[in-house]
């Protein structure tokens, strides 16, 4: 055979061999088995290319005496050999159709929390009542009155009228008029009215720790007859104290002489009347009254004894001089102007600066 041929059926092979490869790797064939079928497909064809014994050699140089010249029949070597077209050609499964309307979407169903079953019943620790009203202050218990004391005190000439049974006078001894609970505000309020010049006695210093109130009972005193004073609403007030503190002398803008403040006109175990003036009595000028509490023991020898003596002078002292102690968690407080009952929770003349 002609090498000739042997080389171009070397090179059907190759150009098989990487056009399988070439389809293999960019071709658009759907699977495997498409590739196999080309590669039997075109190997037939090879087969009956070779089967046909062409001669694709250079022709012998004719006899110019044996007649025409013609060249040597055969199949002509570009007209491909005709094989059955296959029935049917493996394709790759049909794919999906991923438009909207080709597969049914998931109806989503709304989520609907179940109720749950809640204890209603209290925890066994839970307390079985509960106050209905805003508690009170408490008032701390009373103390032992101190029997003694280390005080001194001065005294000072009295003018005008004396009082003849100080003891026995109800303007100036209030036990005698006696107090009613109300339940009136227990705070500062502000009463209408000119603000006295001269400078009233301040409340907030009839402590020695002085501070902003804090009431925590609020009284009407009686008139002289035994019923109470109806105007104004409040004629005396509780202030929160601790047992055993120091109760003084409120200050004030005035002055009795001798660097005095206050003249005392009654006092006893539990109580002290408080005078700016020097005139025996009430009628004029600011008079405190300081209830309910321990009077010092010196104070009180020092009043008997003046008393006694006809009230031609009386124990004056100056403003934070001590009065005595507080005798529980409340002092009773009480104040007047010349004679009249006054509302000391007014702020504006008894608690100027709160």
């Amino acid at each position: 055979m002609d090498l000739n041929v042997w080389d171009r059926r070397g090179r059907i092979v190759i150009a098989l061999a990487g056009a399988f490869f070439l389809c293999r790797l960019f071709g658009d064939a759907p699977n495997t088995n498409t590739h196999l079928f080309y590669v039997r497909l075109h190997t037939e064809k090879a087969k009956i290319f070779l089967s046909q014994k062409a001669s694709y050699g250079v022709p012998s140089i004719p006899n110019m005496n044996s007649g025409p010249f013609t060249f040597p029949t055969g199949v002509d070597r570009h007209t491909s050999p005709q094989l059955p077209s296959p029935t049917t050609i493996p394709t790759a499964a049909t794919p999906y159709d991923l438009s909207p309307t080709s597969l049914p979407l998931p109806t989503a169903t709304p989520y609907r929390p179940q109720p749950t079953t809640r204890n209603t019943q209290p925890p066994t620790h839970a307390p079985t009542s509960r106050p209905t009203s805003t508690p009170q202050p408490t008032v701390a218990p009373s103390i032992q009155c101190p029997s003694t004391s280390t005080e001194s005190y001065d005294s000072i000439g009295t003018s005008g009228a004396k009082i003849s049974n100080a003891a026995s006078d109800k303007d100036i001894n209030l036990s005698l008029r006696g107090y009613a609970s109300t339940n009136a505000e227990k705070a500062l309020i502000h009463i209408d009215g000119a603000v006295d010049s001269t400078r009233p006695p301040q409340l907030a210093q009839v402590f020695a720790a002085v501070r902003a109130p804090a009431i925590v009972g609020t009284y009407r005193v009686n008139e002289t007859n035994g019923s109470p004073i109806q105007n104004p609403e409040v004629t005396m007030i509780g202030l929160s104290a601790t047992p055993g503190e120091v109760v003084t002398v409120p200050d004030s803008g005035y002055s009795i002489g001798s660097g005095k403040e206050v003249m005392v006109v009654y006092a006893d175990a539990s109580r002290v009347t408080l005078h700016y003036m020097v005139e025996d009595g009430i009628v004029r000028g600011y008079v405190i009254h300081v209830e309910d509490f321990c009077a010092d023991p010196k104070l009180v020898q020092k009043y008997n004894e003046l008393n006694t003596g006809g009230r031609g002078s009386l124990p004056g002292l100056p403003a934070g001089k001590k009065l005595g102690v507080a005798k529980s968690g409340e002092l009773k407080v009480v104040i007047r102007d010349t004679g009249t009952f006054m509302d000391p929770r007014g702020k504006k003349n008894w608690w100027q600066g709160y």
